[in-house]
C-alpha cells in the first residue's frame, strides 16, 4: 500500500495515498437557537414596579447570545405584551408602568443570530403592591378630660407596625350607624380633641394606624358620654411653716386628695397679716406645681398666716385651712 499524505482545512480532510486517488472527510456544524434563560425570578417589587433577574442559558447552540426579551401579561389575560429588552450582558430588568394591586405573569427569552429561545416563565404571578403589611390596631384607646362639650381621645401605638414605621392615625366616630373620620388628614400625635359634642350625648369612637402599605384595621371601639367628668381640684392640706427668716417663710403642704380628673397646673399661695380681712397672693407672676414654696418680702415683727389653693384647667378649688399664725423678726427654725 502506498504512502498516504493527509491535508485538513476548513473542516475538510484530504488523503493523498497515490498519484491517482483522493479521499475527502467533511465535518458540518449547524448553529441553532439558544436554550431558555435559567433561574428566572423576582428580586423585588412595589406598587409600581417588579424587579426581574435571570441567568444565562445552559446552551447557546453555537451562536453567542445577543440579548434578552421580557414580556408580561395580566394574570387574567391571555396575550403577552413586550415589557422590555436588554443586551447580552444585562441579566435583569425593572418592569415599570404597572397598575397597583394587579397580578402579572412575566417571561424572558434569550436571543442569538438564529432566533429566540423558548421562554422561561415565572411559576407564580406577582402582584404590584407595597411589600409590607398595614399596621395593626392601636391599643389602650381612651376618652379623657371629658366635659359636656369635649373629650380628649388618647391611645398608644400598635403592637405591630407591619414593617415600615407608622406615619399617622385616623380617629373615627360612629354617627347614625355609620363610621366617619374625624380627621381627614392623618395625625402624627396620639391624641385628638373632640370639641363639638352635645351635652349628655353618647359617642362611640375608634382609631386606625397608617403606614406606607396602607391603613390598618381599627382598634376596639370605646363608648363615652359627654358630661362633666372633670372638676376643680380638692382642698390642699394645711400649710406648715418649716423654716423662717427675718423676711421669708418656707411652706410645705399636702396635695389635694382629688385633682379633679386633670393635672394641677398651679398652686396659689396667699398670705394675710393678723387683723387683716383680705388675703394677698404671694406668687402672682410665678407658677408653682410642687407642694412647697418660699414666701419672701415679709415684714419684721409681723404675724402672718398662709393658705394654698390648687388650680387645674377647670378652675381653682377651695382654699386650704390657714396655717398657724407665726411672728417674724428673728431667725427661727421650726421642726
Amino acid at each position: 500500500m502506498g504512502r498516504c499524505i493527509l491535508f485538513q482545512f476548513f473542516g475538510i480532510t484530504v488523503a493523498y495515498p497515490s498519484i491517482h486517488s483522493f479521499h475527502f472527510s467533511i465535518n458540518i456544524f449547524a448553529a441553532d437557537k439558544p436554550s431558555p434563560p435559567r433561574n428566572f425570578r423576582v428580586t423585588a417589587f412595589d406598587k409600581e414596579f417588579v424587579d426581574l433577574k435571570w441567568e444565562v442559558p445552559e446552551n447557546n447552540d453555537g451562536e453567542p447570545i445577543t440579548g434578552y426579551l421580557v414580556e408580561r401579561r395580566g394574570f387574567t389575560k391571555t396575550a403577552f405584551v413586550l415589557q422590555g429588552k436588554t443586551d447580552a450582558k444585562t441579566l435583569n430588568l425593572k418592569a415599570t408602568g404597572l397598575i397597583e394591586g394587579t397580578q402579572y405573569m412575566f417571561r424572558v427569552f434569550a436571543i442569538n443570530s438564529i432566533g429566540q429561545s423558548e421562554p422561561a416563565e415565572l411559576k407564580e404571578p406577582v402582584t404590584a403592591e407595597v411589600p409590607f403589611d398595614p399596621p395593626g390596631p392601636p391599643v389602650k384607646l381612651r376618652a379623657e378630660e371629658v366635659t359636656k362639650a369635649s373629650a380628649m381621645i388618647r391611645f398608644e401605638p400598635p403592637e405591630q407596625d407591619g414593617g415600615p414605621p407608622v406615619t399617622g392615625y385616623y380617629v373615627e366616630k360612629e354617627e347614625d350607624g355609620k363610621w366617619t373620620r374625624v380627621n381627614r388628614k392623618a395625625i402624627t400625635v396620639r391624641e385628638l380633641l373632640l370639641d363639638d359634642l352635645g351635652e349628655n350625648s353618647k359617642y362611640t369612637v375608634r382609631v386606625m394606624a397608617e403606614n406606607d402599605a396602607g391603613v390598618g384595621k381599627p382598634c376596639a371601639e370605646i363608648i363615652f358620654v359627654a358630661t362633666n367628668e372633670l372638676d376643680v381640684p380638692g382642698k390642699p392640706g394645711q400649710p406648715e411653716v418649716v423654716n423662717i427668716t427675718e423676711a421669708s417663710a418656707e411652706l410645705t403642704w399636702a396635695a389635694p386628695k382629688s385633682d379633679g380628673g386633670t393635672h394641677i397646673t398651679n398652686y396659689v399661695i396667699e398670705r394675710k397679716k393678723r387683723g387683716n380681712a383680705k388675703w394677698k397672693v404671694a406668687n402672682v407672676d410665678e407658677k408653682v406645681t410642687e407642694t412647697k414654696y418660699e414666701v419672701k418680702g415679709l415684714q419684721s415683727g409681723t404675724e402672718y398666716e398662709f393658705r394654698v389653693t390648687a388650680d387645674n384647667k377647670i378652675g381653682p378649688g377651695p382654699p386650704s385651712n390657714p396655717s398657724k399664725m407665726v411672728k417674724y423678726g428673728e431667725l427661727v427654725l421650726l421642726i
